[in-house]
């Protein structure tokens, strides 16, 4: 818990002057409990420096506040004082750990976009189970993809690559173990992209074979889920840092 002040200047409309007080004072509080990271941005063109600039990410999101006593306004500012719960982004490992910040503090909106390389005849199910896949790794961690329209939304990019090692029913494989059991192999690579950005950043790619006694269609389905849950494969951690760092704080402290 920490407590901290922060000031806005005070012109109408008086209720925003006021709610943009709460949120430097909550800026405050994640800095004084977490502390900044600093990147310096550089633009140059042939070998001359044209603009260097100093980007500061929050390193904490604020979780829960209150606002103690009434605003002050003095000097043509206002002034508010803020006990905030602010939590380390350092410490926010697990989707249980991230679906309570999202419950909180909301997360931006997010598009999924699937693209499929391998069969034709298992592209379908391959494409429902990535989607369904996702769709459920995600709201474990308390977040609802969407379908927005506006310009604000991130996509998640799942590139999928299908490819068979033994096939259901295929009477050449060896010693007939194509009459036993299916496996197939997959490639997922996961992408992020922001909002008005033109390249994704690379989340995680791996790859994972599924074995099924049923179908080519469970065996792909089993390797499409072990390669997005595989214990190394933190790619929901990384999609929640990208966003708050993206943000620079502004989900942070509740804007």
């Amino acid at each position: 818990m920490v407590e901290a002040e922060g000031v806005a200047e005070w012109k109408p409309p008086y209720e925003q002057a006021t709610r943009a007080a709460v949120r430097d004072a909550l800026r405050q509080a994640i800095e004084q409990a977490c502390g900044v990271r600093l990147a310096r941005l550089e633009v140059g063109r042939d070998g001359a420096l044209e603009q260097s600039a100093q980007l500061a990410f929050a390193q904490g999101i604020a979780l829960r506040w209150q606002v103690l006593g009434e605003p002050r306004r003095q000097n043509g500012c206002v002034y508010v004082r803020v006990r905030a719960e602010v939590v380390p982004l350092e410490s926010l490992q697990t989707p249980a750990d991230w679906r309570e910040v999202w419950q909180t503090v909301g997360h931006p909106p997010l598009r999924l976009t699937l693209r499929y390389t391998g069969e034709l005849a298992l592209e379908g199910h391959a494409r429902q189970s990535l989607h369904a896949a996702l769709r459920h790794l995600l709201s474990e961690m308390g977040v609802r993809p969407s379908d927005p329209t506006g310009k604000n939304h991130w996509q998640l990019i799942a590139e999928l690559e299908l490819e068979p090692i033994t096939r259901w029913g295929d009477a050449n494989a060896p010693y007939a173990l194509g009459d036993q059991f299916a496996s197939w192999q997959v490639r997922v690579q996961l992408l992020a992209l922001a909002p008005n950005r033109r390249e994704p950043v690379l989340l995680t790619q791996r790859t994972a074979k599924g074995v099924s006694l049923v179908s080519d269609a469970d065996a792909a389905r089993r390797a499409i889920y072990a390669a997005l849950t595989q214990p190394d494969a933190h790619w929901r951690t990384t999609l929640a840092a990208l966003w708050v760092e993206h943000a620079g704080g502004a989900w942070a402290v509740g804007c």
